[in-house]
This record gives structure tokens, C-alpha cells and sequence, in this order.
């Protein structure tokens, strides 16, 4: 069974309290700040792409050991303005409505649960080919890329930011939101339940 999230039209103001102005571009990763999300990869891809693109931001959303590590790499690529580092935070809502992109750069996932809320709420992703990411992320709605590379990394992001036109269509979004709203996981666990039972009569 596919996870289940709160979906709905989520509304916020995450720029003006990580104060991001309006008209920058925001790029966010959400997550724990550790190996196995590729956060590292994320910041190599980013340190070019960051200075030809100064309106841009990264958002890395969530804390962890790598989080000095970061800091410095950032500072030694000349983009520790262009980088803010938010802590965990509670209020998911907040950060979706305000994502112009959000990228999953992890080398190992199951079906993130990031993703899923993402894409209810109508953002476009970049992410790794890893677990079921590729399940759900297709032409409509980001990029693949494989894990580590960070050249094809920076490429997507580099791809899916000059296009004025990229959002979610509502189409799109309402896909998703039939697909992972609390009535389509019911109906998904009655299944389960009674496959059960007929098994085991």
C-alpha cells in the first residue's frame, strides 16, 4: 500500500520567515541531513548552477550531521548566501506553497513521503531513480536523474528552473490527490484486509 497524506491546498509564508524575497527562485530539499539522502551531491550540483543563477536559493529543510559539513562546503563554493539551512520543521504546509522546485537527491528511498506532499501540492520535482521515486515522477511532473551524478543533477534543476511555464497542472495535482488522499488509502486497506481474509479461508 502507497502512503497516505493530509492533501489539500496547502498555503503559507516560508519566503518571508527564511527571509527569501518573492521574486527569487526557491529550490528546497527536505530531510534529514545525512549520507544516504545525497544532500552532499546536492550542494556539488548546486555550486555553479547558484552563481549563474544568483536569484536563486536552496532551502535545505531538516537537520543533521552533515550540517556543518554543508555550511562549509557552501562557504568554500562562494554560495553560502544563496544557501539557507531551516532545521526540521513542523509546518510542511508552509514550505510547499512557497517551493518553485523541490529536489530528492537520495541514494536509497522507499516512497518518500516528501514526494507525495510535493506533488499534491502542485510542485515540480527533481529526484534520484531510487525505491518507487520513479513510480511517480514522470514527464508531467519533473526529471530522473540517476544517484551521484552530479552533472545530470545540476542539468534537471538547471532545466526544470528556465522553464516559466513548469507547474503542476491541476490535472496533474488532482491525480495525485485522488491517489494518496485518506479515502483512496480506506479503500486500499479494506482491500488489503479482506485479500487476508480470503487467503486464510
Amino acid at each position: 500500500m502507497e502512503n497516505l497524506v493530509r492533501v489539500q491546498r496547502f498555503e503559507g509564508s516560508f519566503r518571508r520567515e527564511i527571509g527569501v524575497h518573492p521574486k527569487h527562485v526557491l529550490v528546497g530539499a527536505v530531510g534529514r541531513l545525512v549520507p544516504i539522502k545525497g544532500c552532499a551531491y546536492l550542494l556539488k550540483a548546486c555550486a555553479d548552477l547558484l552563481k549563474s543563477m544568483p536569484s536563486t536559493r536552496l532551502a535545505f529543510v531538516g537537520d543533521g550531521e552533515l550540517r556543518e559539513e554543508l555550511k562549509a562546503e557552501a562557504a568554500l563554493h562562494g554560495i553560502e548566501n544563496q544557501v539557507i539551512f531551516t532545521g526540521f520543521r513542523q509546518d510542511m504546509e508552509n514550505v510547499y506553497s512557497d517551493l518553485n522546485l523541490l529536489v530528492i537527491p537520495s541514494l536509497n528511498e522507499g516512497l518518500p513521503t516528501v514526494l507525495i506532499e510535493a506533488l499534491c501540492a502542485g510542485v515540480p520535482v527533481v529526484a534520484t531513480r531510487v525505491g518507487a521515486i520513479p513510480d511517480l515522477v514522470d514527464e508531467n511532473s519533473g526529471i530522473i536523474v540517476e544517484p551521484k551524478d552530479t552533472k545530470a543533477l545540476s542539468s534537471a534543476i538547471r532545466q526544470m528552473l528556465q522553464d516559466p511555464f513548469r507547474s503542476l497542472t491541476n490535472d496533474v495535482r488532482k491525480k495525485n490527490y485522488e491517489r494518496f488522499s485518506s479515502k483512496r488509502f480506506i479503500k486500499d486497506m479494506e482491500k488489503f484486509y479482506m485479500d487476508i481474509s480470503s487467503n486464510n479461508s
